[in-house]
């Protein structure tokens, strides 16, 4: 193999797998957070010098056409990947350092598991208000940095169409017309960012209504407050007697009896996640495909933490599928991947009734009041990443103007009142979301798919473990859409799923 491309790959390799270990370190201990020594791996992927031996490697005729591709996706992404890195870590400085109003330290997982279990309203409010004046400041460098960070991916939006020919229109050098050749970059258009943006409009009312009764018990203004929605959304009466104990089992359950044993034995470890805020999972690639974490807050979130767990447990999955022989360029995902789309699925699985009662052994009652909760869960998750995939920053150049737009578009998604703090906070990382925004699209319309060749309980039929596994071990070459493509559904089948979780 010519020098070029074996040097690339080795880079690349240490590069993420060094990431991927000061992750773990940090989950393991928040204070733990040094600059690996392999984040000058990740500084080579991105100078000249690195451009060059691409242009090598593409030369020497050794690499396909979708190593090539990937190869040369990964290396865009290591540059945005430096500065994205650089932003996380100086807020969590911040955060460390970030004191309230009645000067006490700001320990946000605390404050947000309080908020979720106060059934005070008044107390609810004023220690939201509290929060929000903390995080705004924050949230406004997190907005600004992550700007920065997207700088090497942009490119010039297409300008505004010319008028026909023998129109009899005159476009004038200052018109909007021609100005719009003039506008600022912009994340590159996708062809599915249309699905995101029709997914949105379609899943509107049933969003609505769906968290309408979420909230019902507990009343508040309309427009929801977030921290009601928040409240509503963990429904302590719904905890389990096992808790957390049993959790990563309940997620593994289907998995286990559709013929993943080995690969959950040998392959994925879970973790505990001792600063996490919310109850997302984090997926942690140690080796692709030997060694894959899966890593949980350690609060107790109830139903949220066991329909998060499965999506983590299922991306985890998916990425120990991959065929340990591809280069690395095609075993690591660089943006959305079948992985992904594998944890999209598997976090619906708790809004599906028949999953509740046949696999989890729920009655039907409680497997109504759980489904109708996971479902709501889930149906937000999508619209959250579908919001941010579309949402156009390129005019919002100031920091204070990319917050308000992104509260406003995250508002509208989650149908609540979301203040840009707390916006802020969540939403900066628009490259991130697109690829996720993907991922959950992938996976309603697998569901679809899956139902419709394998009927209701595919999720213990052999056959089905069949295409997951096919779908995951090609790693990059087989996208999202591809995997979808093979059960004879696309995107935009989505709505339509996410609409049957809570109706």
């Amino acid at each position: 193999m010519a020098r070029p491309v074996r040097l690339l790959r080795e880079t690349l390799e240490q590069f993420l797998a060094g990431e991927e270990a000061a992750r773990l370190a940090r989950l393991r201990d928040p204070s733990d957070d040094v600059e690996p020594a392999s984040r000058s791996r990740g500084r080579w992927l991105a100078s000249s010098e690195a451009s060059e031996a691409f242009e090598e490697a593409r030369e020497s005729g050794e690499l396909a056409a979708d190593e090539l591709l990937w190869l040369e996706r990964h290396l865009a992404l290591a540059r945005h990947a430096l500065g994205a890195l650089h932003v996380e870590a100086d807020l969590r400085r911040r955060l460390a350092a970030a004191r309230l109003a009645s000067d006490r330290q700001l320990d946000l997982p605390e404050r947000l598991a309080r908020l979720a279990r106060t059934d005070d309203a008044h107390a609810g409010a004023a220690g939201a208000r509290e929060l929000e004046h903390a995080l705004r400041p924050l949230a406004l460098v997190n907005v600004a940095g992550h700007a920065r960070a997207e700088r090497p991916l942009l490119v010039r939006r297409a300008p505004a169409e010319s008028p026909r020919p023998g129109s009899g229109l005159i476009v004038s050098a200052f018109s909007p017309e021609a100005m719009a050749e003039q506008a600022a970059p912009e994340l590159p258009d996708e062809p599915w960012l249309a699905y995101a943006a029709s997914f949105l409009v379609q899943t509107q009312s049933a969003a609505d209504e769906a968290v309408t009764r979420c909230a019902a018990k507990i009343g508040g203004a309309r427009p929801l407050p977030w921290h009601v929605l928040l409240r509503g959304l963990r429904a302590p009466d719904l905890d389990s007697s096992s808790g957390a104990r049993q959790r990563w089992r309940r997620a593994a359950a289907w998995l286990r009896g559709l013929g993943f044993e080995r690969e959950l034995n040998s392959r994925v470890r879970a973790e505990t996640d001792r600063g996490g805020a919310l109850p997302l999972a984090q997926v942690l690639a140690r080796g692709l495909p030997h060694d894959v974490r899966v890593a949980q807050s350690m609060t107790d979130w109830g139903v949220a933490s066991d329909v998060f767990a499965a999506e983590g447990l299922g991306r985890a999955l998916g990425l120990s599928l991959v065929h340990a022989a591809l280069p690395c360029e095609l075993r690591w995902p660089a943006g959305a991947s079948s992985a992904g789309a594998l944890g999209a699925l598997a976090l619906q699985l708790w809004g599906h009734p028949l999953h509740l009662i046949r696999v989890q052994e729920l009655s039907e009652s409680a497997a109504r009041r759980v489904g109708e909760l996971a479902g709501t869960l889930a149906l937000l998750y999508a619209r959250f990443w579908a919001a941010l995939a579309i949402l156009p920053l390129a005019d919002a150049g100031k920091p204070e103007a990319r917050l308000e737009a992104l509260a406003e578009g995250l508002s509208r998604a989650l149908c609540c009142d979301l203040p840009e703090g707390v916006a802020g906070m969540l939403g900066a990382d628009r490259v991130a979301a697109r690829s996720r925004a993907h991922e959950a699209l992938a996976g309603l319309a697998l569901h679809l798919g899956l139902r419709e060749q394998f009927d209701d309980d595919w999720f213990r039929n052999p056959r089905s473990e069949e295409l997951l596994r096919g779908g995951c071990a090609p790693g990059n070459r087989l996208t999202p859409e591809q995997l979808c493509a093979e059960l004879r559904v696309g995107l935009d089948a989505a709505p339509a799923r996410a609409n049957e979780l809570v109706t």
